[in-house]
């Protein structure tokens, strides 16, 4: 259950040792994170991750899909929206002998005790890379026309940062992601604010190898939103988000 970078390896292996495998998604194309979470010039969808789906579907793993990004497409019945719901859970273990779930990578940490979440403008990141990604693939254009492609697709409309101040909470891959999509679209200026203070540029004492080097990086996100920043880093550290301050009319002016 789940077509996401986990998913997708179990599948792979399973199926080389002789299993038969079906892997169920609940959104309209296969690849889970890699697909829509993942913005597309970090990962490009037809010529790695499709490229990678098609090669396992030519080995014998089946692949079945949601419809335009809602939960299942199986067979059994529709919901109260009319929507193809897939099988239960049950049925998964009566017409299975096995059943791995490799699901949760979508799923943000949010910030609900904060006050203003509820205001207009606070999304996930994986709401606003999910609904980008997507629009750019249905509308089969990356060129400089490609926003005339938004809303031909079912589905909400993806979340535009153009011309807008965005700040991104978070400073790990997801938040680099998120700044370059935001930078991408147009967004006048992106501030990053980032709970840990900033790591050293060298391995501290208690960060030997073989651990993971905890120190001082730029990815192309940063690089890119200095462009828009005046030559500065948008990172500020050490930053404990308090509270979404509201324009009087629902929406968020600041953090």
């Amino acid at each position: 259950i789940g077509s996401g970078p986990a998913g997708l390896a179990a599948a792979d292996q399973l199926n080389q040792m002789g299993h038969e495998v079906i892997v169920y998604e609940r959104s309209d194309r296969i690849g889970g994170l890699m697909m829509y979470g993942v913005p597309n010039m970090k990962a490009d969808k037809v010529d790695v991750v499709q490229r990678r789906v098609d090669i396992m579907k030519k080995e014998g793993v089946r692949f079945i899909c949601g419809r335009a990004g809602s939960v299942g497409a199986a067979s059994s019945g529709l919901g109260e929206d009319g929507i193809d719901l897939g099988p239960s859970a049950q049925q998964l273990l009566d017409e299975n002998e096995a059943v791995l779930l490799a699901v949760g990578s979508t799923l943000g940490r949010d910030m609900p005790n904060v006050p203003g979440r509820e205001l207009q403008g606070v999304h996930m990141a994986m709401d606003f890379l999910t609904l980008n990604t997507k629009a750019l693939l249905d509308g089969g254009n990356v060129g400089k026309d490609w926003r005339r492609r938004w809303g031909t697709s079912s589905g909400p409309p993806p979340i535009d940062a153009s011309g807008k101040a965005a700040v991104v909470i978070g400073g790990g891959d997801t938040g680099n992601d998120v700044i370059g999509t935001s930078v991408r679209q147009g967004a006048r200026q992106v501030i990053n604010l980032e709970i840990m203070p900033q790591a050293p540029d060298q391995r501290a004492k208690n960060n030997p190898w073989p651990h993971w080097p905890m120190v001082f990086k730029t990815d192309y996100g940063h690089q890119e939103a200095k462009l828009i920043n005046d030559g500065n880093d948008i990172r500020e550290y050490c930053v404990l988000t308090k509270e979404f301050i509201g324009d009087g009319n629902g929406n968020v002016k600041g953090v």
